[in-house]
């Protein structure tokens, strides 16, 4: 033979057809989640600050706005590309705040050990849901996610006349995002630098309590609103708050790859199908163009497994072999999705401290295991809700509920004290039914109390 061929005797492909099978079937992708143009990951743009931090000196306090510990943006971006992530924010969220504030009735079923009543009214909710667009609970439920999200939510005090005996006639959430805070002399003065997404332009707004002194400083300063700050306690930063989870990010990131991967898999019917092989002739052009036009329709979502069948006729076929490669082992790539999802999704949720069963994630083996789900949720409570739940309580103590800053309102610091998820579970039964080795219908039809605990 003329032509140089394989161990095997096939004829190898002529690097001229190599690069037009190549450039005619270029991979087709499409960005899922935020297009990052300049290639770095996640975890490396999340540490950008914003805007060029002013460094604190040795000694005393520098001047002057204090940059964001982290890129807000970046974070804000995560939640919508991530399951996960944004299961366990809402999570944490809605225990910390969702359940609305303790009404005497329920404080007196909590000591005598009974289940929570369905929510009612409750001296919060009467007091403050005209000071609010909708409710107080309204208003409160994105501040948590803040909290959870970026490490600190903010809540916008709107007074009569910008004095702190005036009375409050409006509560605002306002983005953390959009809020700086900006030190104005030596000795720790400060407001906070407000750049709303509507107007982009900038305000101060008066730290709680202190608009009276913030008025002498900015006598010009028209439209004054105070912030009250709900921040996560921190050793990262001296002027904010900072979240738990962004140990994970990476972890984040790497599941946006796999989704990513999986996505192009089937976008592009997985690894190359088949290569095809024409020997011992050269194609007409308008007959190469046919079968590179039939080729390209079946790439793309929904394309895949079509049926072709071609007419050559303007090409001596007589010495021509057609030769098939198959190329394409699909199932592994599947398997291994599954398997690093699910690896992944539990270091996410780890570093949020969320129980797999509370976002969404069943462990194999684990399935209806007896009492799971309520010592879960009882160490969830106490090692992650119950702190912030604290922390919003002598928050808004400290603030709505202090009679010599609260402008008249009827709220002290015991008024503040938010709903917990253990209260609102009977976790006895639920720990009751996890171990029974009958359907709850069955047991229900016996007479049997499921309150007295499980059979000997």
């Amino acid at each position: 033979m003329s032509e140089e061929t394989t161990v095997d005797g096939r004829v190898p492909m002529p690097d001229s057809t190599r690069q037009a099978f190549a450039r005619a079937f270029q991979r087709v992708t499409k960005e899922l989640y935020t297009e990052r143009a300049d290639n770095q990951s996640y975890s490396v743009i999340i540490q950008k600050e914003l805007s060029a931090a002013i460094a604190d000196t040795a000694q005393g306090i520098s001047v002057g706005v204090k940059a964001h510990p982290f890129n807000f943006k970046a974070v804000a971006e995560l939640k919508n590309s991530n399951i996960h992530h944004n299961k366990c924010l809402r999570t944490k969220a809605s225990c910390t705040v969702g359940l609305g504030f303790i009404t005497e009735e329920n404080k007196a079923r909590r000591e005598a050990g009974l289940p929570l009543m369905p929510q009612k009214d409750s001296k919060v909710s009467k007091e403050l849901n005209d000071l609010c667009d909708v409710s107080f609970q309204s208003t409160l439920k994105p501040i948590a996610l803040d909290f959870w999200e970026f490490g600190g939510g903010l809540l916008e005090v709107k007074r009569k006349k910008p004095t702190r005996t005036s009375p409050v006639i409006g509560l605002h959430f306002l983005p953390a995002p959009d809020a700086k805070v900006e030190v104005t002399n030596k000795n720790g003065t400060r407001h906070w630098n407000v750049r709303g997404k509507d107007t982009n332009d900038e305000r101060k707004f008066a730290l709680f309590g202190d608009i009276d002194s913030f008025m002498r400083r900015n006598p010009s300063q028209k439209n004054v609103s105070e912030i009250i700050y709900f921040p996560q306690p921190t050793n990262a930063s001296r002027w904010y708050g900072y979240p738990g989870y962004l140990a994970a990010v990476a972890a984040m990131e790497l599941t946006q790859c796999l989704y990513q991967r999986e996505f192009d898999f089937n976008l592009n019917r997985g690894v190359p199908e088949f290569m095809l092989f024409f020997i011992g002739a050269k194609l007409d052009p308008k007959d190469w163009k046919k079968i590179e036009d039939t080729l390209n329709a079946n790439i793309g979502l929904g394309n895949s497994h079509k049926t072709m069948a071609i007419n050559l006729t303007g090409t001596d076929v007589s010495n021509m072999k057609v030769q098939l490669e198959k190329l394409a082992v699909e199932s592994k790539v599947g398997d291994t999705f599954s398997t690093m999802s699910d690896a992944l999704g539990l270091s996410i949720v780890s570093a949020h401290g969320v129980p797999p069963l509370l976002a969404g994630i069943q462990t194999p083996g684990k399935i209806g295991a007896s009492n799971e789900l309520p010592n879960a949720i009882m160490g969830f409570h106490l090692l992650e809700i119950a702190e912030a739940q604290f922390l919003f309580q002598q928050t808004l103590g400290t603030t709505l509920g202090n009679p010599k800053l609260n402008g008249g309102l009827n709220l002290r610091m015991k008024d503040f004290e938010l709903n917990q998820i253990t209260d609102a579970m009977d976790l006895g039964l639920m720990a009751t039914i996890g171990g029974m080795r009958q359907t709850m219908p069955e047991a229900k039809a016996q007479g049997r109390d499921l309150g007295a605990g499980l059979k000997q």
